[in-house]
């Protein structure tokens, strides 16, 4: 798992003959990211789902849907833009987890069946 980075990531070798290894790098330039700090587990999702520290960035700051997100926890807020949904704590700046967003297909009949009709 690599950390979220806006330069380069550096290589170090693991020891003679050994390949690159990507060597953790911190979040670096807080002005690209205006400010907002990931958790350990926001780094791992970005990682895990390929997003950009940008595009979850976009996300808080240009929403296409923004709401309470009170079932994280107080002060939480859903940011929706495209196929990223960020949970964060505004007030601290802080990205909780990112989610790729999903879409449920729902029609008339399945209406019906959760209606019990």
């Amino acid at each position: 798992m690599t950390e979220i980075t806006c330069s380069e990531n550096k290589v170090r070798l693991a020891g003679e003959g050994a390949q690159p290894v990507p060597r953790r790098a911190r979040i670096a330039c807080p002005q690209t990211l205006r400010g907002w700090r990931f958790s350990r587990h926001a780094q791992s999702a970005v990682d895990a789902r390929g997003f950009t520290p940008h595009e979850v960035i976009e996300a808080c700051e240009r929403p296409d849907v923004a709401m309470s997100a009170n079932d994280y926890g107080s002060g939480r807020m859903r940011f929706v833009r495209g196929r990223v949904v960020v949970i964060a704590v505004p007030a601290r700046s802080e990205i909780i987890t990112v989610l790729l967003r999903t879409y449920d297909t729902w029609d008339n009949a399945d209406a019906r069946r959760a209606a019990g009709r």
